[in-house]
């Protein structure tokens, strides 16, 4: 997901991985960050990372699909998504700072118990979404894409003739 940001949001298409708001809160909450030898190698994973434009940072955090997940792991995103909107607002001067500071939390399954947290945090600009949802939105939004492209591309363009191709392979 991270080298296809845009999964998650298509605004996200052209950002980067942010290694140094990584390292704030790491160092805020005492979490170990590994190298980017390690995160290359998947041998660690971190449970968060920070990507951003010319004005947002977004934490997100993922959740296995078939995991079931409750109030503590939403909390957890949100001390995160918190304290680093503190810290932001505090930065003076430095590359990092961000005009606002978002969270997205992608999960499989939500205890009942969790529903009023995550209705708040959706409202206070962290979305929290099952990945079915997700899923269902990045696939219905490059679909339409797609159908732009081609009703605007000639209809004797190879590339659109592949995509056309593609869509009857699908049908069958």
């Amino acid at each position: 997901v991270k080298g296809h940001p845009w999964l998650l949001n298509i605004r996200w298409e052209m950002m980067q991985h942010e290694r140094s708001l990584d390292r704030v809160i790491a160092t805020h909450f005492n979490v170990e960050v590994p190298s980017e030898e390690e995160e290359r190698s998947g041998r660690r994973r971190l449970d968060f990372f920070c990507l951003g434009d010319s004005g947002a940072g977004v934490v997100v955090e993922l959740k296995r699909p078939g995991d079931l997940v409750g109030s503590t792991e939403l909390r957890q995103l949100e001390d995160y998504v918190y304290y680093l909107r503190s810290w932001n607002e505090q930065s003076t001067g430095n590359q990092v700072q961000r005009s606002r500071i978002e969270g997205c939390f992608v999960y499989g399954r939500l205890k009942p118990e969790a529903t009023q947290l995550r209705d708040r945090l959706t409202r206070d600009g962290i979305d929290v979404v099952p990945w079915t949802q997700l899923l269902e939105t990045a696939e219905r939004t490059h679909r339409d894409f797609l159908e732009i492209v081609k009703s605007r591309a000639p209809q004797d363009d190879p590339r659109i003739v592949a995509l056309s191709d593609l869509d009857r392979q699908d049908e069958d």
